[in-house]
């Protein structure tokens, strides 16, 4: 997993590094290297059938920001390398120094618009020639690639009109967008979005008995990219939004230092070197002195993606290009790509049935028998542990499942390490007694679906949760979480720990699950395409943990795939304890994607195919388990 971090912490890191800068914009031609690289591997990807054959030029949309500087900076390396660069200037000051470089390097400077853009879009003005002497050399549109360079991490709100103009004609003509740090109009810190502007068509022309009323053209409120290059580590929009497409991220340092110094024993530095003028490494170095001051409570945030993109894109990494070009977020880099996960599945010469862990299943009843049986055959499928079944559908599980050891009640099931409950169990008061007796047990305990409507219901059942001392987790969706969130709200303030108002979790999700773990005392996953798993401070710990895990596709949503997550984290939960848990998420993701597969390509699947797919998500994830090496 990465570490993901905010606005606030991307300048407060910068800093030290701008300071030490032998020469102006050092910082930045790193960085415009790193958009350079990443535009030339786009460039050199198979080009879509529907892409014209003449569009093979760059666009560049600059800012006035250091966005705009990164911009100018690697089109002049592109224009260097005989590519074709021309850029629009969106701002009133445009970066003086990277401009410079830009035209002297060969770039061109398109004048209020594009040569053959309508002329509302254009807005009157004219091209600036690549020849002086001969205005006849204007280029026509054939823009294979945009590089967005807009706004920066500062940036907010929609895109200004003029912007989101050229923005629109571009992705009408199929170009590719390659976004610098984040998307323009996508909030950094949280991934959020504006509408654009609707403004009068201006194809449409009065008279048309057809249509009287003027049409309007919807101007899109940001830039939506296959490709976002970031530089150091990645921010919250990267975790959180969809318009940041592929996100490749580039470690810079200052002139002499090597990016990745701080993977090396300080001993074997250069003399001089210092790991800290990476960004990279200034930024871990904050986040340890965070730790260490432990004034005041925090978090630490982290994402990781469990399907890797599939496009026609092959990025190098830092090991095997020269220091300072792009390497992948894809791989997790620079951690293992799945920390936590064991990389020999094979049980000990000393392991039995017990010693991988026994989860118990209180899951499905007479309305919803399936519940029972997918989130059991999850469990099954997850580890090599036993498997015990609580509840009135042991019939159908054990038929299904016959490794299953079924119990009539939870007082008949001896050994257990970890309790899964709620799938499809039910809210009636058997429900609720059964859900009382594991909060009041000592084994980790998973409160999913019905369970957790329980607890909405019914305050006593609040209070024991709270009150609890061993570990629980609670797995809601959106709609679970707000019947709870909503719950706790209306509670008297300060007659518990859980009064008080909760986030939305769709449009604030990592506040919201960080605001529920903290009020309930437990560990909250909020579930979706990105998974949010908020584990506040333990005791002795001032610091709480938020991964971000994201799915990668979408073939989850499906019915049961939640019961199949359930005993899936059950399993693991048996195992490793809560450190079982973003292993678990992951291993269910790229089930889901397994499951999706056929012959001929990507199908609609169904959550018994998810599951019986574990095994060979589980084989495929330990498999890409390794340590990545540093030639010395």
């Amino acid at each position: 997993m990465e570490a993901v971090f905010t606005v606030d912490q991307i300048r407060r890191a910068e800093g030290p590094l701008l300071r030490a800068q032998d020469e102006p914009d050092e910082l930045m031609r790193h960085a415009a290297k790193a958009v350079a690289d990443a535009a030339k591997v786009m460039l050199a990807a198979p080009r879509p059938y529907f892409l014209g054959r003449h569009a093979t030029r760059v666009l560049l949309l600059v800012g006035s920001g250091g966005n705009g500087g990164d911009a100018l900076y690697a089109g002049s390396l592109l224009a260097a390398e005989g590519i074709g660069v021309d850029a629009v200037l969106l701002g009133d000051a445009p970066h003086e120094r990277a401009l410079a470089t830009f035209r002297r390097r060969g770039g061109a400077v398109l004048v209020d618009g594009l040569p053959d853009f309508p002329a509302s879009l254009r807005g009157g003005g004219n091209p600036e020639p690549l020849d002086p002497a001969s205005p006849e050399s204007a280029r026509p549109w054939g823009y294979s690639l945009v590089i967005d360079g807009i706004a920066g991490l500062g940036g907010a709100g929609a895109l200004r009109e003029k912007a989101a103009r050229i923005v629109r004609v571009a992705a009408k003509n199929h170009a590719r967008f390659l976004a610098i740090d984040v998307p323009s109009g996508v909030a950094a810190d949280t991934g959020a979005v504006e509408p654009g502007a609707s403004i009068a068509d201006p194809q449409w022309e009065p008279g048309d008995p057809d249509e009287p009323s003027p049409r309007t053209l919807d101007l899109p409120g940001h830039v939506t990219a296959d490709v976002t290059v970031t530089f150091g580590g990645l921010r919250f929009a990267h975790a959180l939004s969809d318009q940041c497409g592929e996100v490749v991220v580039a470690d810079i340092a200052l002139d002499g230092d090597s990016p990745e110094l701080y993977l090396l024993p300080k001993e074997k530095w250069p003399a001089g070197a210092e790991a800290g003028r990476s960004l990279h490494g200034q930024l871990h170095r904050d986040l340890a002195s965070d730790a260490a001051d432990g004034t005041t409570p925090t978090w630490t945030y982290y994402r990781s993606l469990a399907v890797p993109p599939r496009n026609a894109f092959t990025w190098p990494t830092l090991y095997d290009v020269n220091p300072g070009d792009v390497w992948t977020s894809v791989g997790d880099h620079p951690r293992p790509p799945r920390p936590g996960f064991p990389r020999d599945l094979e049980p000990g010469a000393d392991d039995d049935k017990y010693s991988g862990g026994v989860v118990g299943i209180c899951a499905g009843g007479e309305r919803y028998p399936g519940a029972g049986v997918l989130a059991t055959m999850a469990a099954v499928r997850a580890t090599s542990a036993m498997v015990r079944y609580v509840g009135s559908g042991a019939s159908e599980v054990v038929r299904a499942l016959p490794e299953v050891v079924a119990h009539p009640s939870l007082d008949d099931a001896r050994r257990v390490d970890a309790w899964v409950v709620g799938s499809g169990r039910g809210t009636d008061d058997a429900a609720a007694v059964e859900l009382s007796e594991l909060l009041g047990r000592d084994e980790p305990l998973l409160v999913d679906a019905d369970a957790i409507t329980l607890l909405a219901q019914r305050p006593e059942l609040r209070e024991k949760l709270v009150a609890r001392d061993a570990e629980t987790l609670l797995t809601p969706h959106a709609g679970e979480f707000r019947r709870l969130a909503e719950a706790m709200a209306g509670e008297e303030a300060g007659a518990d720990r859980s009064a008080g108002e909760i986030p939305d979790p769709v449009e604030h999700p990592i506040d919201a699950a960080k605001a529920m773990a903290t009020a309930l005392d437990c560990v909250v996953l909020l579930k979706g395409r990105r998974t949010v798993v908020a584990m506040p401070a333990e005791h002795g710990h001032r610091a709480g943990t938020v991964r971000i895990i994201d799915a990668g596709t979408s073939w989850a949503a499906t019915p049961g795939s939640g019961d199949v997550l359930s005993g899936l984290i059950g399993a693991w939960l048996a195992k490793d304890g809560m450190a079982g848990i973003a292993p678990a998420v992951t291993v269910h993701a790229r089930a889901a994607e397994i499951a999706a597969r056929t012959p001929a390509g990507y199908a609609p699947t169904s959550a018994s195919l998810i599951a019986e797919a574990i095994r060979e998500a589980t084989a495929a994830l330990a498999a890409e388990t390794a340590w990545p090496t540093v030639a010395e």
